[in-house]
């Protein structure tokens, strides 16, 4: 019976439609495939920005981007600083050149600004 609630809870956790899943309105799926739109883009740009650039140096970064329903980017924060100034401030650029993005989806009934997080790494795959 153990091994049974084991594989139970396994199957769970890795199983593609987890319970927390099938409770996720269309709604939050919406702001999701939006918020993933803007990450992708944001990567994209930032991979571009940095495909020429050579011996970036062992640095990780949290980006607080705050962006409009319209698509546009209101603000961008280093929330954790690499601790490499000219790095930060190129980063911010690099973001903000990034928008404006899509609108968000008329799911999204709030006319508050997102706020997303996103963390970097630079020496590696730059987004964890």
């Amino acid at each position: 019976m153990k091994a049974f609630r084991i594989s139970i809870l396994l199957a769970l956790l890795f199983s593609p439609m987890t319970a927390l899943a099938q409770d996720r309105s269309a709604a939050d799926r919406d702001y999701e495939a939006w918020k993933d739109h803007i990450v992708l883009t944001i990567r994209r740009t930032f991979e571009k920005a940095m495909r020429n650039v050579a011996g970036l140096p062992r640095a990780r970064s949290v980006v607080q981007i705050v962006v409009k329903p319209n698509g546009e980017i209101v603000s961008t924060r280093m929330h954790k600083p690499s601790g490499i100034d000219k790095l930060d401030h190129a980063t911010q650029v690099i973001i903000k050149s990034a928008g404006p993005f899509r609108p968000a989806p008329a799911s999204y009934q709030r006319s508050e600004p997102a706020t997303f997080m996103l963390p970097i790494d630079y020496n590696k795959n730059p987004f964890l």
